[in-house]
């Protein structure tokens, strides 16, 4: 996405950045946000992200989920082609309530490792960006795959490839993968990718997309109309989709995907290890989220002692000791560009490459990052498994005894004519006519037809002095008349009545009841202000919640289960446990089986070990193979591999190169707004391996393979000296490598 995996022609990263120890301890991998910074004169910089190994330690990515199949006791890869098949397998497994699931645009002159993939024909062949906008599809006693900012794709038909980011929720981070030979009479291959390459750019180690108007892709008229004119049916056939909402989404979709790694951290190291302290503070946390979830996302009670004593103290003392400089959180987004104006030119400054400052900086705790944490992990839930949990406690009201309490008021009501037969009318209730703070506030309006409530909606419901969901509606509703009393009795429902209507401590509001004096109406024609009561009835259900959580505190300090460890937040261990110990049904969960067996294949491309020496003991080609190996010692064309093969292969590519990398050192010497192209090594990594990059620019290494690159320039024989290379232009060099 947003320059998907993207980079620029020659990629020199330090091969330290991706090479593993000699032994590895299995661990979660680091959260895609740091608190380290390097303190240079002027100014402090962001150290960047450890992009970790390229294949999970745990885990799979939702992408294996999805198309990971067993035949005869054998796993394999199952991507089926054309494009169009695979998104309806994709879409299948969505809801459609509200639309095409799949969010797409179109972007001809991108940014990405296919950017040279369709030329000239760019427009008759662009590159399709696909991001997951939807629900799991509901289907009963199924928990569903949650793919929503999950699953991203890229795809060049030119190229035949589809380059994929998607989520590994045991791991807690994004997964970079390959899919090769994606062609007609092909087997697809997958792989996972070069994890140093794909965060060169996606330094939030996530999706990124370019800034609104988002000038690159079709939600610019003149490419999507220069698009139209190469490929007719560009917007007819499987590359179909709804003008300019889809670049937004993708945008918004990839800053929350961006912010999963920020709240993981605080889940994982902001409540601590496995200590009953630490257990208990997430086990606060999910009850909070459960609260936010079960009310249609609107509160949760922040003032439980739970919340306030287990959680927030100890987030609070943990951040001051392991993060006392704060929290640098990485953007999702890379500064937009008109491809149309600037061609296929991509200066430093619009390069995914350069480095991208923090989206934001928590320099300290505040209850506005707790509040976010909650509603953030929140949405690792789908709408089943909250509707499954909603239901159950309701029906739990209704086949056992269960606390309860009755809120009680006294009205103003207006009736109002609608038509012959129908009336609105309009409540205003609370329970004092003093100064005082109500303990009951609400108001509505409902519409009646015959004896029968049409629809009603609360305005306002004020209950304890805190305001509890504006979006309730009244449902499941009758009016009975005695000859002298109305009496409307009605459930209320929240989220278009997908929920029951519940406070933000979680508990059921389970009915109200409006009644007044049906003489006090006068004509059924006229309108009319009376005084009423309303009844407000409770039922404590969310105890039985407690209670499960409390339960699971001692599973996991038991070691019986891991949902409330250390380890992230992850969907079915977290509902798995909660409904297990609520006695709820279990529900089937898709794929992991399957998908975990899968063999792990690695980036098929890093043909070469970093640790493996050359024939020969050349010191420049060993200087180039530590600070370019990373990227750069494989058998692509883009990246150019030009450091894979034996010695003499080798030597003979860095000659062919030496104009273009000697032209990409050389950016290291001007100010960031004069570089016409991004500097080698790139800023990112450099940073990441290094004191700063004033260091990097006065180090023996960078002034070691300028004198080599100058060296070999000679042997190629094709610039009389080094000067000419640069006055010519960036494009006009030779090519790195043959086509």
């Amino acid at each position: 996405m947003r320059a998907f995996l993207s980079t620029v022609l020659v990629l020199c990263l330090t091969q330290e950045s991706n090479a593993a120890p000699a032994t590895r301890t299995v661990s979660y991998p680091m959260s895609a946000l740091t608190s380290k910074t390097l303190d240079t004169p002027g100014r402090r910089t962001v150290k960047p992200i450890d992009p970790g190994l390229d294949t999970p330690v745990i885990g799979r990515s939702v992408f294996d989920f999805l198309f990971a199949v067993e035949q005869d006791g054998e796993v394999a890869y199952d991507v089926p082609y054309p494009f169009s098949v695979l998104l309806a397998r994709i879409r299948a497994r969505l809801s459609t309530s509200a639309g095409d699931p799949l969010k797409r645009v179109l972007i001809p002159i991108g940014r990405s490792l296919h950017r040279h993939a369709a030329a000239p024909d760019y427009f008759r062949y662009p590159r399709v960006v696909i991001g997951v906008d939807a629900e799991p599809a509901q289907r009963e006693g199924e928990a569903g795959l949650l793919l929503r900012d999950r699953l991203y794709l890229g795809y060049q038909e030119k190229a035949n490839s589809i380059e994929v980011i998607s989520y590994n929720n045991e791991a807690g981070r994004f997964e970079f993968q390959l899919v090769h030979n994606y062609a007609p009479g092909l087997k697809p291959r997958v792989h996972y990718a070069n994890r140093a390459l794909c965060m060169s750019c996606h330094q939030n180690a996530a999706p990124i997309f370019p800034r609104p108007p988002w000038l690159e892709t079709d939600a610019n008229f003149k490419i999507a109309t220069r698009i139209s004119e190469a490929r007719p049916s560009a917007y007819t056939d499987s590359l179909l989709l709804s003008r300019f909402g889809p670049p937004s989404i993708l945008d918004y979709s990839s800053d929350r995907a961006t912010y999963y790694s920020s709240y993981q951290l605080l889940w994982r190291e902001g409540c601590g290890g496995d200590t009953r302290e630490a257990v208990s503070c997430r086990a606060a946390v999910l009850l909070a989220l459960l609260q936010y979830r079960l009310t249609a996302s609107w509160n949760f009670d922040e003032g439980s002692p739970r919340y306030r004593d287990e959680f927030v103290p100890v987030v609070t003392r943990n951040w001051q000791q392991r993060w006392p400089n704060g929290l640098h959180i990485p953007t999702a987004d890379i500064p937009d560009r008109n491809p149309l104006l600037t061609g296929e030119h991509i200066h430093a400054e619009l390069d995914p490459l350069a480095v991208r400052p923090p989206r934001a900086t928590w320099t300290n705790p505040r209850p506005i990052i707790f509040t976010s944490m909650i509603k953030r992990l929140a949405e690792f839930l789908t709408e089943s498994d909250v509707k499954r949990l909603d239901r159950f406690l309701y029906r739990s009201t209704l086949e056992s005894e269960v606390a309860h309490e009755i809120y009680e008021g006294t009205c103003q009501l207006v009736k109002t004519p609608e038509s012959n037969d129908a009336w609105q009318l309009q409540f205003s209730c609370n329970d004092s006519e003093q100064d005082t703070t109500p303990i009951i506030s609400v108001g509505g309006r409902i519409l009646i037809e015959g004896e029968r409530l049409q629809r009603g909606k609360i305005d306002h419901l004020v209950l304890d002095g805190i305001p509890e969901n504006l979006f309730l509606n009244l449902g499941n509703a009758s009016v009975d008349d005695d000859g002298q009393t109305r009496q409307l009795n009605a459930r209320l429902f929240s989220d278009q009545g997908k929920l029951n209507a519940r406070r933000h401590d979680g508990n059921l509001i389970q009915s109200m009841t409006l009644r007044w004096q049906r003489s006090a109406e006068l004509g059924r024609e006229t309108t009319a202000a009376f005084r009423g009561q309303v009844q407000l009835n409770m039922r404590h259900d969310f105890s039985k919640v407690r209670r499960a959580i409390a339960r699971m505190v001692g599973d996991t300090l038991a070691a019986k289960s891991d949902a409330l460890s250390s380890k992230p937040f992850r969907r079915r261990s977290i509902v798995s446990a909660v409904y297990r110990n609520l006695d709820m049904p279990a529900i089937k969960w898709c794929c992991h089986d399957v998908a975990s067996r899968l063999p792990l294949v690695v980036n098929e491309h890093k043909s070469v070990s970093p640790s493996t020496p050359y024939d020969t003991g050349f010191e420049a080609l060993q200087s180039f193979r530590n600070h370019c190996g990373a990227c750069h010692q494989t058998t692509n064309q883009f990246p150019p591999g030009f450091l894979h093969g034996n010695t003499e292969k080798t030597m003979r590519n860095l000659e062919h190169c030496a104009p273009r990398i000697l032209y990409r050192l050389s950016m290291w010497e001007q100010s960031a707004k004069a570089r016409p192209r991004s500097p080698m090594p790139p800023q990112h990594w450099i940073r990441r391996v290094t004191l700063s990059e004033e260091h990097w620019r006065q180090s023996e290494s960078l002034n070691a393979l300028r004198s080599y690159a100058s060296e070999l320039l000679g042997a190629e024989r094709v610039f009389q000296d080094v000067d000419q290379v640069f006055t010519t232009d960036y494009d006009a060099l030779p090519p790195c490598l043959p086509d």
